[in-house]
């Protein structure tokens, strides 16, 4: 069965049916996207005062992604694609996205927030459902929000190897994976923040259960696992304060500096501790060269296989974009890994942000 909501396929031929009901939040976001256009969210985000909304409509959530070189005419898969908010950035950077999501309401959601775009098909239903009717092979696969949540609906003694093995198979020649994870030891779990899916103190840094459905992961566990897979090239990023709504992009290339992690409590789901100095914290941290550590959260960005060219890339972006658009301003410091005198050349340049 496929409808349409605007310019928007949903396709739920092949997912197993299934009845929700929807929250009273999700109901509010729905009126939101449904009568009022994008750049009025940011207002109904300060009246509503609620996580999920902030959440779902921020604009904010798009700096985890946008800084990433997809083009106009490059395909996307995008896994879990919840209420659309990374959708939207998505399609206005390649003009084709694919969404693979399990709920109808979320779906209509995403749907009616990019009504008017074009190249958005959503299927409705989850990747082991979906995946044997994908006829095409994509140049970027997305595995944000749902990286951690592979084990409640993948069987296996690895069901987040077994995802990876799966999404593999469906990459384009010289296509890329990205992921995004909270980190296990995260330095604020230390300090007094809940983990994200348990919502008890210290859980990820205590282990899990061997059953545990959804986990978040330190970074020699991420390598261990995308290894596993086959997946050979992985490089690292440090979304900061969190992959959710980040400011500020580093990289192994380019590591946050003393002093410059001050923005720290950006806990707004639910109430925390403060048992010391984050910042403080984080300067020795960083003195210490354990920043990847202890960073909160993670983006990798993975091939099959090694390049043979190595190409030019980003290592550093830092966005002022929650400030009034006429303000906004994005950094974005690249490096050339070329052979010759071009290695280890910066690229830095500011823009006017309209993302």
């Amino acid at each position: 069965m496929r409808s349409k909501i605007g310019k928007v396929v949903i396709d739920a031929t092949y997912g197993l049916q299934t009845s929700e009901q929807a929250t009273e939040e999700e109901r509010k976001i729905e009126e939101i996207v449904s009568n009022c256009q994008e750049n009025e969210y940011n207002a109904k985000i300060a009246r509503e005062k609620n996580w999920a909304i902030l959440f779902s409509l921020s604009h904010i959530r798009g700096n985890a992604i946008e800084w990433l070189p997809v083009s106009q005419g490059e395909k996307v898969l995008e896994i879990g694609s919840g209420y659309g908010a990374l959708t939207s950035v998505l399609a206005e950077k390649s003009g084709f996205v694919t969404c693979v999501e399990p709920s109808p309401i979320k779906n209509k959601i995403n749907a009616q927030r990019n009504r008017n775009r074009e190249g958005i098909e959503i299927c409705q239903g989850n990747w082991m459902e979906i995946s044997p009717h994908l006829k095409k092979t994509y140049d970027w696969i997305f595995l944000m929000d749902a990286w951690g949540e592979a084990a409640s609906w993948i069987d296996g003694a690895d069901p987040w190897a077994e995802l990876l093995k799966s999404v593999k198979e469906y990459l384009a020649p010289g296509g890329k994976i990205v992921l995004a994870s909270d980190n296990r030891l995260g330095l604020r779990y230390f300090a007094g923040c809940r983990e994200p899916y348990s919502q008890e103190y210290f859980r990820g840094i205590e282990g899990y259960a061997e059953n545990a459905g959804k986990k978040t992961f330190s970074r020699p566990e991420m390598e261990q696992v995308i290894h596993l897979a086959g997946l050979e090239q992985i490089e690292f990023y440090y979304p900061y304060p969190d992959y959710h709504l980040p400011m500020t992009i580093y990289s192994d290339e380019h590591l946050p500096k003393v002093g410059e992690l001050w923005d720290n409590l950006r806990n707004f789901d639910q109430e925390r501790y403060l048992f010391f100095d984050e910042m403080k914290a984080f300067d020795q941290i960083i003195k210490d060269g354990l920043f990847p550590v202890f960073s909160n959260s993670f983006l990798a960005v993975i091939r099959a296989e090694k390049e043979q060219v190595p190409q030019a890339r980003t290592i550093f972006s830092k966005y002022s974009n929650e400030r009034a658009r006429a303000f906004a301003i994005v950094q974005i410091s690249g490096r050339m890994k070329r052979a010759s005198a071009m290695q280890g050349k910066q690229r830095v340049t500011r823009k006017d942000a309209d993302i």
